[in-house]
């Protein structure tokens, strides 16, 4: 036989299996969130959300052929750390970022994944800040709606002459977009004067003497903007001060921890979320006794939307399996399936998604009534 011959032979085959593993490789997704600290709780149902996503995906087969493995990473809600998780997520390959958690970490972390060419969905970033600006960041949520959805109800509803906002600046990229659109909404109806409050949770602030300086004019009802830990806090304080106000949060503290820290003190604590616990959608149902059966508790807005952020990438990567594309493959799609209803996302990667009214009953997040 031809020597040649032979050696081409067995380089074609090496070649054959080397394109052959490759093609079996799995496809790495990263998934940063502050799965640690005071606000963890945001970034564990995030985390949770997206294995079961990717679960699923692979029990079906994965993306034609591949299993994903998801790469997670703590950034610990520190923007320093951040830009150190967005650097190890590079290094690992990764494909896509589900991811981060909270606005000020997508401050600091989006221009470098857009550096690294990494298309990025975030299950809940909402800061205005991030809308229209033509780059790889995707969010599923968003919060001036529901600031302005707040305003109107206490202003049209509850006939609130003089609202108070507490908000965490250790978060100011969300918080303050959030404040901002509450006082606009509340100043375009005829309200007003709207107390401010601002603490910063990282600094281990008295809440008790936060909600004193909050009550010194004298409110009529209570805008807490702040993470599920801090936002249960300053509902007791504001019930051990003896206060009987009405008193909304913001969606970022519509979390089972809210529920477990504040106890009764939050009952009748109000939200307007674009997440409905009382979805009967058939896909939240069978989500919903999945996440509940494996992680021992009903899951949240951040659970679900970090859910749908990857079966979204997996829908652009399944059409178009260069990651290159992901970004101009999940405008092409537009609207998706959630697990609550259809949603759009925009040219920009803004999303676009119906809103309810919450109150907190019987230690859950209910339909108001």
């Amino acid at each position: 036989m031809n020597t040649v011959y032979v050696k081409n032979a067995l380089l074609l085959c090496m070649i054959l299996m080397m394109v052959s593993c490759k093609n079996n490789e799995p496809i790495k997704i990263g998934f940063v969130g502050g799965l640690s600290g005071r606000n963890g709780d945001l970034g564990t149902a995030g985390r949770d959300g997206a294995i079961l996503a990717v679960e699923a995906i692979n029990a079906s087969g994965g993306i034609n052929g591949r299993k994903i493995e998801l790469v997670v990473k703590d950034d610990k809600s520190d923007p320093e750390q951040g830009k150190v998780v967005v650097n190890e997520l590079v290094q690992a390959g990764v494909k896509s970022v589900i991811g981060p958690m909270t606005s000020s970490q997508a401050e600091a972390m989006v221009p470098l994944l857009d550096s690294a060419a990494l298309t990025t969905v975030s299950p809940t970033v909402s800061s205005v800040s991030f809308n229209g600006k033509d780059d790889l960041f995707f969010h599923l949520n968003l919060n001036q709606d529901t600031a302005a959805a707040t305003a109107d109800y206490m202003f049209k509803v509850l006939k609130i002459a003089k609202p108070a906002v507490i908000y965490d600046v250790s978060n100011k990229a969300y918080t303050a977009t959030v404040a901002a659109g509450f006082k606009e909404g509340f100043f375009a109806l005829g309200g007003g004067p709207v107390t401010e409050t601002a603490f910063n949770s990282k600094e281990k602030p008295d809440l008790m003497k936060i909600v004193m300086s909050s009550v010194s004019g004298k409110p009529d009802a209570f805008f807490v903007i702040a993470g599920s830990l801090d936002s249960a806090m300053l509902c007791q304080q504001l019930r051990k001060a003896g206060l009987s106000a009405p008193v909304f949060i913001s969606e970022w503290a519509g979390t089972n921890e809210f529920l477990k820290s504040g106890g009764t003190s939050v009952t009748g604590v109000r939200v307007f979320q674009h997440f409905n616990a009382d979805s009967d959608n058939p896909a939240f149902v069978a989500f919903k006794a999945n996440y509940s059966k494996r992680f021992g508790e009903m899951p949240t807005f951040a659970a679900t939307y970090s859910h749908e952020a990857v079966l979204i990438v997996s829908e652009a990567l399944r059409k178009n399996s260069d990651p290159q594309r992901i970004k101009e493959t999940i405008i092409g799609i537009g609207r998706f399936k959630g697990l609550q209803g259809d949603f759009e996302l925009d040219k920009f990667g803004d999303p676009k998604r119906s809103y309810s009214l919450m109150q907190v009953t019987d230690n859950r997040f209910s339909l108001a009534k």
